[in-house]
């Protein structure tokens, strides 16, 4: 039922050791650096952060999708089912990745952008007004 699509020689466990260590990489930088979560240890935001704008579930859940998501690159390298499956297409197994990986990439979206706006980490909003560009003393040149 399951078995490898490819031949595996040595090269293929180079790369797919590399893949998966740069996928654990970039969840964990995810889920710590761009959400801010894994912070709180308070009774009901417990490993998520402090200030937090949507219900505690929705993390929880996206702290996990965001997992499968980032490992389901690993399901085309296997054969699904039969050999004749039409999972086992190219273009059904790309299909299917880039509906997973868009979908994985809007829930990101939602709560990095949502991390930004209650940390303000850029610092844009401490300055109150943008300064001119080019300082000029003289009033009446302004009008010129």
């Amino acid at each position: 039922m399951w078995y490898v699509k490819y031949d595996f020689n040595e090269a293929f466990w180079i790369w797919f050791a590399i893949h998966f260590w740069a996928s654990g990489y970039s969840y964990c930088w995810d889920i710590y650096m761009d959400w801010g979560l894994l912070r709180s240890k308070a009774k009901g935001h417990y490993a998520l952060r402090d200030k937090i704008n949507y219900p505690a579930w929705f993390y929880y859940y996206a702290i996990v999708s965001d997992l499968i998501l980032r490992y389901f690159w690993v399901i085309t390298i296997f054969r699904l089912g039969a050999p004749n499956s039409p999972f086992n297409t190219f273009q059904v197994m790309n299909f299917i990745s880039i509906m997973a990986e868009c979908f994985r990439r809007a829930q990101w979206s939602l709560i990095r952008v949502e991390n930004e706006q209650n940390n303000n980490f850029e610092a844009y909003r401490t300055i109150p007004i943008i300064p001119p560009i080019v300082e000029n003393d003289d009033p009446n040149q302004l009008q010129k």
